[in-house]
């Protein structure tokens, strides 16, 4: 029989790679979604429901677990907050061989300098200290953690970016709609630093490729993971590769990073460096994120996208600006020392 795989959000940036992959992978695949994702082979089984629409997507999944019997994998790729965490084990923990989950690494805590690599088992951020989406995403992480029948596996990402991407990662153009449009007529970027602030990416394909082979390696079960690129560029190396592909010059505003958190428009946790230390993933899974940065940005240039006048109107802005605001953390605002590679 060919496995079977329900992935949640399925036809969004992270869903549609991964969708397209459990296919290569000879899998029978569905996805709970919003709305249909068209480019997906026809082989992909797209169910449309709102998840927060809590009794018509019991309905749904029972109907699924009634139809299909069992998963092999379920990938809840949306859920945000405990809630979401609590509907999936709910409804799927008796159905599913293994449970994934879609977190973030900006959950681990600031308060201390934290320059270094972060690895997997780093302190997890307390409540209030790095804002209201980072609250969510931790007390989502720590329902999941608790349940021990559950064969549960978190993924942190930091910045993704692929297909169907906004692109910016910085204040103070980060997932900026008229980013293109912007660079393209040469207009100057305001960037934090100068965009000289160091993170990692990870394109929606290394993710998919994670998920399957984390799903048939049982050390993986109740372990939380950073999934990001081994390679440190910084968000000036970023910019500047979009503005190589749209053959522009980029022009750059300097805002300090003072400025960007006095003004707390949201977004102030991008300003702090972004590296995390994946060596557990290659330990457990044998694998190592390899989708460069500019395979990334053609991706996402070279996408389809949905357009917003406003900042305001874009899901991931709304959710990255959730109250209450993140807490001033003193040290990042000393001078910088050199990132250990």
């Amino acid at each position: 029989m060919r496995k079977t795989i329900l992935l949640i959000g399925g036809t969004g940036v992270v869903g549609s790679a991964s969708a397209v992959a459990a296919l290569q992978y000879g899998y029978n695949v569905h996805t709970v979604s919003l709305e249909k994702n068209f480019e997906l082979p026809n082989a992909v089984q797209q169910h449309i429901c709102d998840r927060n629409d809590r009794m018509a997507f019991r309905t749904l999944i029972g109907k699924l677990n009634d139809t299909i019997g069992s998963w092999d994998i379920v990938f809840d790729i949306i859920g945000s907050k405990q809630r979401d965490a609590e509907q999936t084990c709910l409804l799927l923990g008796k159905y599913a061989s293994r449970i994934f989950f879609l977190s973030t690494t900006l959950v681990y805590s600031r308060i201390t300098n934290v320059r270094m690599p972060i690895c997997s088992s780093a302190a997890l951020a307390s409540k209030g200290e790095m804002g209201g989406y980072v609250d969510s995403k931790v007390a989502m992480e720590n329902f999941i953690q608790s349940r021990e029948h559950i064969a549960w596996t978190i993924f942190r990402p930091y910045h993704i970016l692929g297909r169907y991407s906004l692109l910016g990662c910085l204040p103070d153009h980060n997932r900026d709609p008229h980013l293109v449009e912007r660079i393209k007529k040469g207009r100057p970027i305001s960037l934090c630093e100068d965009g000289d602030i160091p993170l990692q990416i990870i394109h929606p394909k290394d993710i998919a490729i994670a998920l399957i082979k984390a799903s048939i390696k049982d050390i993986t079960i109740h372990h939380a993971y950073n999934l990001v690129s081994p390679q440190s560029i910084t968000a000036f190396d970023y910019y500047n590769e979009i503005a190589k592909q749209l053959n522009c010059e980029l022009k750059i505003s300097r805002k300090a990073l003072n400025t960007i958190w006095d003004e707390q428009k949201g977004w102030e946790l991008t300003t702090f460096p972004h590296i995390y230390d994946i060596s557990d993933l290659k330990r457990h899974i044998n694998f190592v994120p390899s989708i460069s940065l500019s395979k990334a940005v053609t991706d996402a240039l070279n996408s389809p996208k949905i357009s917003y006048e406003n900042m305001a109107d874009i899901p991931v802005h709304n959710r990255m600006t959730l109250l209450p605001r993140p807490k001033r953390a003193e040290w990042l605002f000393h001078k910088k020392s050199s990132i250990e590679k």
